[in-house]
């Protein structure tokens, strides 16, 4: 019922809607439901009267809007993510999902866009620290190298290949350290994995 609906749309994060395609082949909101203030920085009632919510999409993004939603035909859906520009001036990463059907009236798009600026900001952070560190890495002139609690490298520096004669790190990821470098005493006599301090601690 109309009470039931507005309290699932009042708790939902992401904003969902449907639009109709016109004359001119622009679709258009006739119908939105959820958190446009949250996700757009617009009421529902400010969306649907600029008629539709890619006048908040980056220009470099138009494109990506254009192909995955004006062009898309009966039958068709898409998940996406684009770049829009807040009410509030920030800029928002959103993640969205439309499907196109064809009604007895007139074409016809459903869709829902989810916020993911957070998710994507962390994202970048990490990757932003995972090539600094890769760089510190690369740039020690000591051979480092990571294993796992089976022995099995993880990681390996430049160094650590220059040392062990290996041109690329993924030749080294997933093999047994100890049977790499550590497999024999200094006289030629086997040493072994159970006996092996550097392989002990990593258990």
């Amino acid at each position: 019922n109309e009470e039931r609906h507005r309290r699932i749309t009042s708790i939902t994060s992401d904003f969902i809607f449907s639009c109709v395609r016109d004359a001119d082949g622009s679709f258009r909101i006739d119908w939105c439901a959820g958190q446009a203030r949250g996700v757009f920085g617009y009421s529902n009632d400010e969306l649907m009267a600029r008629g539709c919510w890619r006048c908040s999409v980056v220009t470099e993004d138009q494109p990506v809007f254009e192909s995955n939603v004006t062009r898309l035909a009966a039958g068709e859906s898409r998940d996406f993510t684009l770049r829009i520009n807040h009410a509030d001036g920030s800029l928002r990463w959103l993640r969205c999902y439309v499907r196109v059907e064809d009604d007895v009236q007139r074409h016809r798009l459903y869709g829902a866009c989810q916020d993911v600026t957070a998710q994507h900001l962390a994202e970048a952070a990490l990757r932003n620290s995972q090539e600094q560190l890769r760089l510190i890495l690369d740039t020690a002139a000591e051979a480092i190298y990571g294993a796992d609690t089976e022995g099995l490298c993880t990681f390996a520096n430049k160094a650590c290949l220059r040392m062990l004669g290996y041109e690329r790190e993924a030749d080294l990821v997933g093999k047994s350290v100890h049977e790499l470098i550590h497999h024999t005493y200094p006289d030629g006599r086997p040493y072994p994995k159970e006996q092996c301090r550097v392989r002990l601690s990593t258990l």
